[in-house]
């Protein structure tokens, strides 16, 4: 039986716990942000790598947060240094991502329509890693699964995400014109809010396809 998930009940979950965690995990990867674009811009050179570990750290942060929100601003709690587990953990996101990407990009070039579909049924594949343990293949074969009888509905959330994505760029286009470092690390903060918030949007997703 498909477990039918409401759009707007895990998006009020993910507003939920984005609040909660406003003042410990939304300031340390928005800075986190901020900064690579401030190195990026005084070094007239782009260092969107730099971002890699952060995206990484930041799925472990927000999908750990997510029931259990951090109320003290600890580095070491947020992103749980002193766990034994947490080098494979990370090697197991790096891995499956890097095989995300990879396999999105051979879609879209080859079909555009295959990316979209395959894009959307791999939607919870961070938190299948994170809270089934599986990598790769494994992992986005298991998203699939459990998107399946639901592929509208996270269709749906990749186009609300699109929109607010498209509306906050463009107001923010005609500051960029007028002060491009102003405007730009205004453009860093946001979308890095926004980032965190669907985040928790697609944790709270998982568990609602999980029961």
């Amino acid at each position: 039986m498909v477990n039918r998930v409401s759009i707007a009940e895990v998006l009020r979950e993910g507003f939920e716990a984005t609040k909660k965690n406003a003042s410990t995990v939304l300031p340390l990867f928005v800075g986190a942000q901020a900064v690579v674009f401030i190195l990026s811009y005084v070094l007239n050179s782009s260092l969107n790598l730099l971002m890699i570990p952060v995206m990484l750290f930041m799925q472990m942060a927000i999908f750990r947060s997510f029931k259990s929100p951090i109320s003290k601003f600890d580095v070491n709690e947020i992103l749980d240094l002193k766990n034994t587990s947490l080098k494979p953990t990370l090697w197991k996101l790096f891995v499956t991502n890097l095989i995300y990407v990879l396999l999105l990009i051979l879609l879209f070039l080859l079909l555009i329509i295959p990316g979209i579909i395959f894009l959307v049924y791999w939607y919870v594949f961070s938190s299948v890693v994170l809270d089934q343990h599986l990598s790769g293949m494994a992992a986005l074969k298991k998203s699939k699964e459990m998107i399946t009888g639901n592929w509208w509905r996270t269709f749906a959330l990749f186009v609300i995400a699109a929109l607010l994505s498209g509306l906050t760029t463009s107001l923010l286009t005609g500051m960029s014109e007028e002060n491009v470092f102003v405007g730009g690390l205004l453009m860093a903060v946001v979308s890095g809010i926004m980032s965190i918030y669907f985040g928790y949007v697609g944790v709270a997703y998982y568990f609602r396809l999980k029961k």
